[in-house]
């Protein structure tokens, strides 16, 4: 009977560094650092510091702490020598930072994983460095180098820039919203004092119905900082598509209604058409006012008072029918 013996493969000496996939990685992008000659060093920590916890990749607050030590204790002539090493120990890393050295030891594994440092290490992983004493310039230099953070700088910016166009679409969406929603909260004041709306009455039971529906409606948007644009997009497409639905096929018909207001409500809604036509109405009425104030002067001669009660009506020209073309406006308009 044969014995079958088998040997384990020999256990590599401990203590070493382990080379990933991170690791070549961060190398490569330290090789390829090219600074130009007005770089900031600090460029990249400010972007961090913004925008870290959003990137694809996020970087914990601890991370970005640990990078702008790492960070501060360059000098500018070390990036753009292409040299950003820094040779501080380990032990001293955790004193400045307030954690453990194991702390440390995993913040930098973390940091090669976001490929943000690689290590330039001697025989006993030793960190030092050699400055030349005219220039002050490292001349050899063994820690942890910064170059792959360097190289990421133009990423950062991009990615940066792009948030920042989310933010701007975001908050220019979230004005958009509230300002809709008060608007719709303004027909409603409207409506209960017996306004029209696109040419129609709504009152009783079918302006309650259309208030709970509304009411329904915003119970359902809810924004909070996690709302993205998006999100927020559509619920404006929601209220615009209330705002056009609140008078109901059979509310009945506005009486007494001049000939203009019913041909505005035959006719389908021309956001144009109607901002040509309040900006027509407005120009009259300035016409209006200063041919009244004109006849005022010549009729009444400069009593300041007279002519103060002359045109006191002149300010109220045509307001109910402006009011009704700005609703018509706003129904016009497609969703945001």
């Amino acid at each position: 009977m044969k014995t079958i013996v088998t040997t384990k493969p020999s256990r590599l000496a401990t203590g070493n560094r382990k080379i990933t996939q991170s690791h070549q990685m961060a190398a490569m992008l330290a090789r390829q650092f090219n600074p130009d000659p007005d770089f900031d060093r600090f460029e990249a920590v400010r972007i961090l510091e913004r925008y870290g916890t959003r990137l694809p990749e996020r970087w914990s607050r601890s991370l970005i702490a640990h990078v702008r030590l790492l960070v501060s204790h360059t000098q500018n002539r070390d990036w753009i020598d292409g040299k950003p090493i820094v040779y501080m120990s380990v032990a001293r890393t955790a004193e400045k930072l307030g954690i453990s050295v194991s702390q440390v030891n995993y913040n930098e594994r973390q940091l090669i994983r976001l490929k943000a440092i690689t290590h330039i290490d001697s025989g006993n992983y030793k960190r030092y460095a050699r400055r030349c004493p005219d220039t002050g310039r490292i001349l050899d230099g063994r820690g942890v180098n910064l170059a792959p953070l360097g190289h990421q700088l133009g990423f950062l910016r991009n990615i940066a820039a792009i948030i920042e166009d989310q933010d701007q679409r975001r908050r220019r969406l979230r004005d958009q919203y509230t300002s809709l929603r008060r608007y719709i909260r303004g027909v409603f004041d409207a409506l209960v004092e017996g306004e029209p709306w696109q040419g129609r009455v709504i009152a009783g039971d079918q302006l309650q119905a259309v208030a709970n529906q509304f009411t329904a409606l915003l119970g359902n948007m809810h924004i909070g900082r996690r709302t993205t644009a998006d999100e927020i997009e559509a619920y404006i497409a929601q209220l615009t598509n209330f705002l056009t639905g609140i008078a109901p096929a059979n509310a009945p018909d506005l009486k007494g209604r001049d000939k203009e207001d019913k041909r505005l409500s035959a006719k389908p809604c021309d956001a144009h058409r109607i901002q040509t036509e309040i900006c027509e109405t407005n120009t009259s009425n300035a016409l209006n006012r200063q041919r009244l104030v004109k006849d005022a002067k010549t009729e009444l001669g400069a009593s300041g008072s007279l002519i103060a009660s002359a045109c006191k009506n002149a300010f109220q020209l045509e307001k109910a029918r402006l009011v009704r073309l700005s609703f018509r406006l706003v129904a016009a308009l497609p969703a945001a």
